[in-house]
């Protein structure tokens, strides 16, 4: 998590910028009473993303839903990741290093207890799609996680 909050949006390598961006926009549009997934459609589409943004609507149902704790999302553009996005793009991160024994771990602090299961799934589907598409939601581009070190 500490790796992403405070950071500039920019040093996230594409994945993980698709995810914020999907993220951050799918939470507008279901805070303005709209259909995230008639929304989101497009780009994810662009993206090559369409046959998984069922998926990630799930993972964002679970986190605004089941969840135990406040989430906040930037506005879609917002150049610093808050501290919501960090954990989430953390979350994001070690599904798609395959840590999903530790992801399951932290959505057990925050989600309620049988949602844990089906939101990793849902996770685990869009991140191994976007690993096909090499946009896995790694992280901070290794240039910039070295350039914050010095």
């Amino acid at each position: 998590m500490y790796m992403f909050v405070d950071r500039p949006r920019d040093d996230l390598v594409a994945g993980s910028r698709f995810v914020l961006e999907a993220m951050r926009a799918w939470s507008a549009v279901a805070g303005q009473n709209r259909c995230p997934c008639l929304s989101l459609a497009c780009s994810f589409a662009r993206a090559g993303m369409r046959e998984v943004l069922d998926d990630f609507s799930g993972v964002m149902r679970y986190m605004h839903r089941a969840r135990r704790c406040r989430l906040s999302f930037g506005a879609l553009y917002e150049q610093t990741i808050s501290e919501s996005e960090a954990v989430l793009l953390a979350l994001w991160a070690d599904i798609a290093a395959g840590n999903s024994d530790r992801v399951r771990a932290v959505l057990g602090l925050m989600l309620s207890k049988e949602s844990i299961e089906p939101c990793t799934a849902h996770m685990m589907r869009v991140a191994a799609h976007m690993a096909t598409l090499g946009l896995a939601p790694a992280g901070v581009a290794a240039a910039r996680l070295a350039q914050k070190e010095m």
